[in-house]
């Protein structure tokens, strides 16, 4: 080999270096650009995440607070029934009292009044 092809095949793997170089660094650009994005993503769904975690809290908060149990309702609804049906035997007892009175009206206008 004579020195101007020794030179030749030297700068052909010199630039071969160079290129498979400059892909590799433009390789590892795109690499290093999508990790970026992709922790920039992962930061911004862990944030929506911890938000939305912290509404549901309060929802959950909130319908405690403002709704009634199956249970707490059932007791109620047995509360109220009781009720209704001791102002029924109440009303019962008054529509006996009151016929009595209108009888003791009725014999009590057959005697003459002084």
């Amino acid at each position: 080999m004579t020195g101007t092809e020794l030179m030749a095949a030297i700068g052909f793997f010199l630039m071969l270096m160079g290129t498979i170089a400059g892909v590799w660094r433009r390789v590892e650009n795109r690499v290093d650009s999508a990790k970026k994005e992709a922790m920039e993503t992962a930061n911004s769904a862990s944030l929506k995440a911890d938000l939305v975690s912290a509404q549901l809290q309060e929802h959950r908060i909130h319908v405690a607070q403002e709704y009634v149990s199956k249970a707490g309702n059932r007791e109620l609804m047995d509360q109220v029934m009781d009720a209704i049906s001791a102002v029924r035997q109440s009303v019962d007892g008054l529509s006996g009292r009151v016929d009595r009175i209108l009888e003791n009206q009725a014999k009590g206008s057959t005697r003459p009044r002084a």
